[in-house]
Formats: C-alpha cells, sequence, structure tokens
C-alpha cells in the first residue's frame, strides 16, 4: 500500500517556488564538503563535523525524493533521479581520472589506460563516492517503496 501521508514537497513553496530552509541546508553541506576536500585535516572543526557533512546532503535529498519515488513511472524515475546522479558520477570520475592519471602519463610517462577507469562502477573513488551511493539509495527506495512501515 505504502506511505499516503503529506511530504515536505507538499509545503508551500511561497513565489520562488523554492523552499529556503532546503537550500540553505544543502547550501551548508556542500560548503562542509568543499572545506573538508580542500583542507582534509588542516582544521580540527572539519573532523568534529565528519558526522553531519553527508549525512546533512542525503537526509536533505531523500526529504524531497519522496515524491519521484513513489509518484513517477519507472521511466521518469530512471531517467530524471537515477540517470542524472550516474551521468554525474561518471563524468566527475573520468574527469578526476583524466587530471590525475592522464595528467600522470602526460608529464612523468605513466602507463594510461582509460580501459582501467571501469573500476568506478564497483569501487567508487572517495571523491565522487556519494553520487554512486546516491544513486543506489534511489533505487532500492524504488524497490521497496510498497513495504509497511
Amino acid at each position: 500500500m505504502g506511505w499516503t501521508g503529506i511530504s515536505l514537497m507538499d509545503l508551500d513553496r511561497g513565489s520562488r517556488g523554492r523552499l529556503a530552509w532546503a537550500d540553505i541546508a544543502k547550501a551548508i553541506s556542500i560548503v562542509l564538503l568543499v572545506i573538508y576536500t580542500t583542507t582534509i585535516d588542516s582544521y580540527y572543526v572539519n573532523e568534529l563535523l565528519i558526522l553531519a557533512r553527508m549525512p546533512l546532503f542525503f537526509f536533505v535529498s531523500g526529504l524531497f525524493a519522496w515524491r519521484i519515488i513513489v509518484s513517477a513511472d519507472l521511466l521518469t524515475f530512471l531517467r530524471d533521479r537515477v540517470g542524472n546522479l550516474v551521468y554525474l558520477y561518471a563524468i566527475w570520475t573520468w574527469i578526476l581520472y583524466l587530471t590525475t592519471k592522464g595528467a600522470a602519463s602526460l608529464f612523468f610517462g605513466a602507463p594510461f589506460y582509460p580501459k582501467s577507469n571501469l573500476w568506478i562502477f564497483t569501487d567508487p573513488p572517495l571523491t565522487t563516492w556519494f553520487l554512486y551511493a546516491l544513486a543506489i539509495a534511489f533505487v532500492v527506495a524504488r524497490l521497496v517503496r510498497n513495504l509497511p512501515i
């Protein structure tokens, strides 16, 4: 049967069509991730926020996923939600691969095997894992959407 209650997607969005608190939460999680990625352990506060960065990102994404998981047909769901995430994941991972392995090959003569980057679909890199995980989470949520809460 599934849950048929009101979701946060049903709240009044005002004239702009967006929920300010959700945009702020997403912005905070992105800023925290960028700070962590660029400074790593340079600031002790990064270690204190380790349990806030990605859970906040996933939490906000999950709040707004209800409608597409429950209401959208399979093709729309796969194209608009899962496909977009996999596309972003693949693009960013290839950019990462080309700027590391490609640059090493170009400047230092290291071997360069583009086929070896196919591991991204079984072992995601530490810098883009969350897009991969989010795509999988959407698929799992779609598969279990009719289970009783």
